[in-house]
């Protein structure tokens, strides 16, 4: 799918289809492409995923800055590796965290290599994770979502596929609303980014917390200066 495809239609919605005295240009709305891809592989980890092979360190239960730096979220922790590009060993089971601090669990040996049993993502970082704790060096294998690169010309190929370009289109259209301008329409921005994030799975009051802060800060302001 072609960044076109979702730029031309926002266009259209929005009203700004002549060329020569465009409010957005075209470089603005491929910023926006970009964190609306971000968006839609936050909440879609499958849009864009990529396994990786992650050290964990001895006695380390809690792993931090361990993925590459194209990585937008942990989707999951699964297998145990011989080494970074050995063959794979025992799957990797998901819990919750509580459980896997109150088990204070070590790794164990699986044919002499060391390996561990369970996982736990981190509820307040979407980079970081919770195992066992490593007796000696663990080589896991981890599958995370992975950070679209910006598209530079809007007949370049975006990285989302084309099942999601409706949720792209709407977010799209929906910064640009919700600009820090004095042509902005928030209401109409928000309606936009609420029904994004629904075609996503979210549901209305998840959605809401999910608009930009500066809306109830401006809300905020407007209330005081009355």
């Amino acid at each position: 799918m072609k960044a076109s495809e979702v730029i031309n239609p926002a266009r259209r919605e929005l009203r700004d289809e002549n060329s020569d005295n465009y409010r957005w240009d075209d470089a603005r709305l491929l910023e926006y492409l970009q964190v609306a891809e971000e968006e839609v592989i936050k909440l879609r980890a499958g849009a864009n995923p990529k396994y990786t092979p992650v050290e964990l360190v001895t006695g380390e239960t809690h792993h931090r800055g361990r993925l590459p730096t194209d990585a937008l979220k942990i989707i999951r922790v699964t297998r145990n590796l011989a080494a970074a590009d050995g063959p794979p060993g025992a799957d990797i089971i998901g819990v919750d965290r509580e459980l896997l601090v109150r088990g204070n669990r070590w790794s164990y040996k699986e044919k002499g290599v060391p390996a561990i049993e369970v996982w736990a993502p981190d509820p307040d970082d979407l980079l970081s994770f919770h195992t066992d704790k490593p007796a000696d060096s663990v080589w896991v294998e981890v599958l995370y979502a992975k950070r679209p690169p910006l598209v530079s010309k809007t007949g370049d190929e975006v990285e989302v596929g084309p099942e999601h370009r409706f949720p792209l289109q709407l977010f799209l259209q929906g910064f640009c609303l919700m600009e820090d301008d004095p042509g902005a329409d928030f209401p109409r921005g928000e309606a936009f980014l609420v029904k994004a994030y629904e075609l996503l799975g979210l549901g209305w009051k998840a959605a809401k917390a999910m608009l930009p802060k500066q809306r109830e800060q401006d809300a905020r302001s407007s209330t005081d200066r009355g």
